[in-house]
């Protein structure tokens, strides 16, 4: 593995005001999480997939989904899904179902 690798994040994003949300500490929590799983198993890159179906009533709390795909430089790909209406428990959800897999 190479000293000081940045594992890229391939960010694939359907809500059209994301970059205006509050959500610094979502960043910061994607990345720990791909540099912690890069030491244990190195990673070519990660994609992250996150959309936002509309509300299906005035009451419903809009879901965010978030899907995890990395891509291992061993040729494995691991996928993991889940959504919540706080993006930050969605991520630990998808992130859990990660570990369990490998």
């Amino acid at each position: 593995m190479i000293p000081n690798y940045k594992v890229p994040i391939i960010w694939e994003n359907s809500i059209p005001d994301f970059e205006s949300m509050a959500i610094d500490d979502f960043y910061e929590h994607v990345d720990r999480f791909a540099d912690a799983f890069n030491k244990e198993f190195p990673l070519h890159n990660l994609e992250i997939h996150i959309s936002r179906p509309p509300k299906e009533s005035h009451t419903d709390r809009p879901f965010f989904n978030i899907k995890l795909h990395l891509h291992l430089k061993s040729g494995k790909i691991i996928i993991a899904s889940a959504k919540d209406s706080h993006i930050n428990l969605a991520l630990k959800t998808a992130i859990d179902e990660i570990h369990h897999q490998k």
